[in-house]
């Protein structure tokens, strides 16, 4: 008698999911997100073409739920700093270019890729403007940490230079998108200007 234990249909779509969603970013990155048919996404995973519509809408949807891991990076640089001996200028600085980095690694293709997903879905499916995001959350609570502790100037309330903050942070994301040169780093473009910005708007 066989002592397998059976596979649910809740485990068996998690793992085709999750081999689509690895098959077709390894494919992206070899061949470019244009240049990959759903098709080769599915025969790559070793499902049937059918079963990529059953977890993606498209090829964008992917890159998406890809990108949609950079809030995790800041929750985790959030909570490594939580407890560091260090200005909550530094920590605000580090958290948003952790943002940076993860796209360096995502790559200018795949960076355009969710900005276009994004411009073109309805006002629900947004993520990257969505006020619930983690990164709006940490960003508004360190800078409200911050004013409490006097590092950061009280004229404004803590949502007012988050508000400030986000929008710029998002802006250059879009700047970096518009270059099309995938030989430029994200970071490289950013960090400056981002720190710059958190000097001379927070600090008193």
């Amino acid at each position: 008698m066989s002592s397998k234990i059976p596979i649910s249909r809740e485990t068996k779509a998690k793992n085709t999911k999750r081999k689509l969603f690895e098959s077709a970013l390894s494919l992206f990155k070899e061949k470019g997100i244009e240049n990959v048919h759903i098709e080769e996404i599915t025969n790559s995973a070793g499902v049937s073409k059918g079963s990529f519509y059953t977890h993606f809408k498209s090829k964008h949807d992917v890159i998406l739920e890809h990108y949609q891991l950079i809030d995790e990076v800041y929750e985790e640089k959030y909570e490594e700093l939580k407890e560091a001996e260090v200005s909550f200028t530094e920590k605000l600085q580090t958290i948003l270019l952790s943002g940076f980095y993860f796209c360096d690694d995502m790559g200018f293709d795949f960076l355009s890729a969710v900005l276009i997903n994004q411009l073109s879905s309805p006002d629900d499916k947004i993520f990257i403007n969505n006020e619930n995001r983690k990164l709006y959350r940490i960003v508004k609570l360190i800078i409200e940490e911050g004013i409490e502790s006097q590092e950061f100037n009280n004229e404004e309330d803590g949502q007012f230079y988050a508000e400030i903050i986000v929008v710029f942070y998002k802006g250059l994301f879009l700047e970096y998108c518009l270059l099309k040169n995938p030989t430029i780093l994200l970071s490289d473009f950013g960090s400056k200007s981002l720190n710059t910005l958190i000097e001379k708007v927070l600090t008193k």
